[in-house]
């Protein structure tokens, strides 16, 4: 994009975020146009560029001017005229403050071993909800492209790490069948901790992350034995895999 020294009457939205947490202006190739008028609604912010330099804009209706960006206005100081200069590349866009939610999976039959109940075979899944917690170095990373637009690239992304951190921290841990539930809920903040630790090189956040484990068929009879009541079996273990789910050995 560049900036125009010109006045200009388009209104730019963002369009709604609904798949969203970046979106571009419409109409790239006609630049920033000086005049031109920005709509931010709630749950958003806009974002000028100019290189390296980022300004942001909270809610609200702006004109596009240029002491908006910095680099702008330095250029437009210059006692050249401003025909005869080259024009600034810039960019802009929208964000979302939006809290948003992702799943996780992963379908690998793991193997644990209960010190009392015998070797279990589970996967895993869960949740998680992220947001942007840097502005500066989410746009940066998105515009490197280092994540893409979209939620769903974003959770993909998130979704892909947190199902092989879980795997690398289930290795060699043991499991407690009859005290699964607190075990599960230290497993998903360890887990979380290593999401948020990735998640922040992209400026985004994990506040919260859910982990349950789904045992295979063949552990059907500790569960038995130790839980003869279902109501009483730990909130965190979801149904139990059918015999073709499961990979037996």
């Amino acid at each position: 994009m560049f900036y125009k020294r010109k006045t200009a009457k388009k209104v730019i939205v963002s369009g709604g975020l609904t798949d969203a947490l970046y979106s571009v202006f419409p109409g790239v190739e006609q630049g920033l146009v000086g005049g031109m008028q920005v709509q931010v609604g709630a749950d958003e912010l806009v974002w000028f560029a100019v290189e390296s330099a980022l300004d942001m804009a909270a809610e609200g209706e702006y004109t596009l001017l240029p002491e908006l960006i910095p680099q702008v206005a330095a250029a437009l100081a210059l006692p050249e005229e401003w025909e005869k200069r080259q024009l600034i590349p810039a960019a802009c866009g929208f964000i979302s403050t939006r809290t948003c939610d992702g799943l996780w999976c992963n379908d690998t039959q793991f193997l644990g071993r209960d010190p009392l109940d015998g070797l279990l075979r589970f996967s895993a899944s869960g949740s998680y909800t992220y947001r942007i917690c840097d502005n500066a170095l989410f746009c940066a990373s998105v515009r490197g492209g280092a994540v893409p637009a979209l939620c769903s690239g974003i959770e993909a992304q998130l979704s892909a790490c947190a199902a092989a951190a879980f795997a690398d921290i289930i290795t060699d841990r043991p499991l407690h069948l009859r005290s699964l539930d607190a075990q599960c809920v230290e497993l998903a903040e360890e887990l979380r901790l290593q999401l948020d630790e990735y998640a922040a090189q992209l400026g985004l956040a994990v506040p919260q992350m859910q982990l349950q484990l789904h045992l295979a068929e063949s552990s059907k009879g500790m569960l038995d034995a130790a839980y003869p009541q279902q109501a009483c079996f730990n909130a965190h273990v979801k149904e139990v895999f059918g015999a073709a789910a499961a990979a037996e050995e």
